[in-house]
């Protein structure tokens, strides 16, 4: 029973995190924080390249899989409770 609660407290932990990172980094590189916070403050010779829509594309991307993860592991887990 212990074991069961924690297994799906677990699921539950990673879902969160998977999907707050992914939304997190879908929607900072096009926002005001990105260029406030983490262009402006970097060093000169990283700006263009954070300024830069392809890399702001790739973090982006990157936020996507976060996303799709999440929406992968919730499939397996509701196969698993079916059965």
């Amino acid at each position: 029973m212990l074991r069961r609660f924690l297994g799906r407290a677990g699921t539950v932990l990673f879902l969160v995190y998977v999907l707050e990172a992914g939304a997190f980094l879908v929607m900072s590189p096009w926002s005001r924080f990105w260029e406030k916070r983490v262009a402006s403050r970097s060093p000169v010779a990283v700006q263009p390249l954070l300024y830069s829509p392809f890399f702001r594309g790739f973090v982006s991307g990157i936020g996507l899989l976060h996303l799709f993860a999440a929406i992968r592991h919730v499939e397996v887990w509701r196969r698993q409770e079916d059965r």
